[in-house]
């Protein structure tokens, strides 16, 4: 981490890259900078589009954050930069173009918090932050486009750890969600969102117990979404793998592990692809092909591979329809997955 600032920092102080270097909390002496402030609040409104603000170890505790220019806001090491929201209902506003925020860890005092991060704008990059248990919102998106959201690790949204709405060429990859017994909400959701990217991502209920499923959804989707890919991620213990609000079409799913109560529901009239076709790859189960999804939980894919390549062929497609403890259960609606993935060993994400 310290090769990397240096680096950072003499391109930026060589000139190569245009903008200020400013430090938050001079004391800690973690840079060399061209201005100091001593609270991050003061470091934003007192900079120009451009600059990059290193905030250094400590603890900031700010009424609310308003980013309204292009910056570069990083912690100087993840887990030391702390930022505060002191204030019910106040969070970090990014309502801007070229916005890059990394290394943070935000917390609150107040339960329910509203949430931590809302964001509108174009190329927008979010990248190595802790949200703890205490709001409703990790991330709050909107009207954006070209937004990433990678590696940040979200504990307990009591609404959403992600949503968005009214936005396109969304990337959430590579992040952590826990969900406790207490959730009921969802993990990521999606409102009227179209040609975005869910990838590598882990989500997880963590109760009590090991054999229990937690409440809400891993995924929410609804408001004609379309044209979203939802591949390679880990969905245990939770309620719901995914459920469709309304006929949105044309989303695809495809090498995800699915280890839900209920592993979708997909009857609201729409159309979405659940595989591939058979492509060479070590999938998400480590076998040999990538296809469709492993399927397991309460409703699990219970056919058999009879050629050998790690890909269910009988009981085609799968869609989850069939009886659980004597009721019916949410299912898909149109199609299936005709390329189910089969385990051939226990897997440990």
């Amino acid at each position: 981490m310290k090769k990397y600032f240096t680096i950072l920092l003499y391109f930026l102080l060589a000139g190569v890259v245009s903008g200020q270097v400013i430090q938050v909390n001079q004391s800690s002496g973690c840079v060399s900078a061209n201005s100091y402030f001593s609270s991050l609040d003061s470091a934003i409104i007192n900079s120009n589009s451009g600059d990059t603000i290193i905030v250094c170890p400590g603890i900031y505790n700010v009424d609310s954050l308003t980013v309204n220019k292009p910056l570069k806001i990083y912690g100087y090491k993840q887990g030391t930069a702390v930022v505060n929201l002191s204030v019910l209902g106040y969070y970090i506003d990014i309502d801007s173009d070229n916005v890059e925020v990394k290394n943070l860890t935000i917390i609150t005092p107040y339960p329910t918090n509203a949430k931590a991060f809302q964001i509108r704008g174009r190329n927008i990059t979010i990248e190595n932050i802790t949200i703890d248990d205490s709001f409703q919102h990790g991330f709050y998106i909107y009207a954006s486009q070209n937004v990433t959201i990678r590696g940040v690790y979200v504990y307990e949204a009591e609404v959403a750890a992600v949503e968005i709405h009214d936005s396109s060429s969304i990337t959430v990859e590579d992040s952590w969600i826990l969900q406790e017994s207490n959730y009921v909400g969802d993990s990521i959701s999606l409102y009227n969102v179209s040609n975005s990217t869910f990838s590598n991502n882990r989500i997880y209920g963590v109760g009590a117990s090991l054999i229990d499923y937690e409440q809400g959804n891993a995924f929410y989707i609804n408001s004609s979404s379309t044209g979203n890919t939802i591949t390679g991620n880990f969905i245990r213990h939770v309620d719901s793998c995914f459920t469709f609000g309304d006929a949105s079409s044309g989303n695809l799913f495809y090498n995800n592990y699915f280890d839900c109560s209920l592993p979708c529901s997909d009857e609201q009239g729409g159309y979405n692809y659940y595989n591939i076709s058979k492509t060479p790859g070590t999938n998400i189960v480590g076998g040999g092909n990538i296809s469709g999804n492993y399927w397991g939980g309460k409703l699990p894919y219970e056919g058999d591979d009879t050629d050998g390549d790690g890909i269910g062929d009988t009981n085609l497609p799968y869609n989850a329809n069939a009886t659980l403890y004597g009721a019916s259960n949410p299912y898909i609606l149109n199609g299936g997955d005709w390329g189910p993935l089969i385990k051939q060993h226990e897997t440990s994400p």
